[in-house]
């Protein structure tokens, strides 16, 4: 049995406090993306098997939001790309695209969420160490034909999809 221990949860509190006022925390388990535990801010919880590098605290808020963003993200073409801030504009929190970022890694294990998708503002490929495997989210960038160099995607204004105009 490992624990979600007050160490664990402390070291997320910081940004935790900024999003929800320290509110109701979540644990979204590694395992099973589908699989929240709600936590107190600073108790224990033991969970079998439970990867600690992989564990996202969310609060609870971030449920909703993280549906949001995901609902936009399955939205984007085979062969483009998006930045978090041009979804977070598109859920109408466009302040929050570190929102957007913690939903993206929270999903690289859903299958029916096309994360490799997102990138940031310049197009740099920022959540690739969410991905199993060195280079994941750059080869599957690279087959659906967008070019990649020095973990950059090129020609991006060429791929850029911008949700707030492509959908309506």
């Amino acid at each position: 049995d490992l624990a979600i221990s007050k160490g664990i949860i402390k070291r997320y509190q910081s940004e935790i406090d900024k999003i929800d006022g320290g509110g109701t925390l979540y644990a979204e388990l590694e395992d099973n993306s589908s699989n929240f535990i709600p936590v107190g801010a600073f108790v224990e919880v033991v969970y079998n098997g439970l990867n600690l590098d992989k564990v996202v605290l969310l609060p609870e808020s971030a449920l909703y939001a993280n549906e949001k963003v995901y609902a936009v993200v399955r939205q984007i073409p085979e062969g483009r790309v998006t930045a978090y801030g041009a979804i977070a504009r598109k859920i109408g929190s466009p302040q929050s695209a570190r929102m957007v970022g913690w939903a993206m890694n929270a999903a690289h294990t859903r299958d029916d969420v096309p994360a490799h998708r997102v990138v940031n503002r310049q197009g740099l490929l920022t959540g690739k160490h969410h991905f199993d495997g060195i280079n994941l989210m750059q080869q599957l960038l690279e087959n659906e034909g967008v070019e990649i160099k020095n973990n950059q995607v090129q020609n991006f204004d060429r791929v850029f999809w911008d949700p707030n105009t492509e959908l309506s």
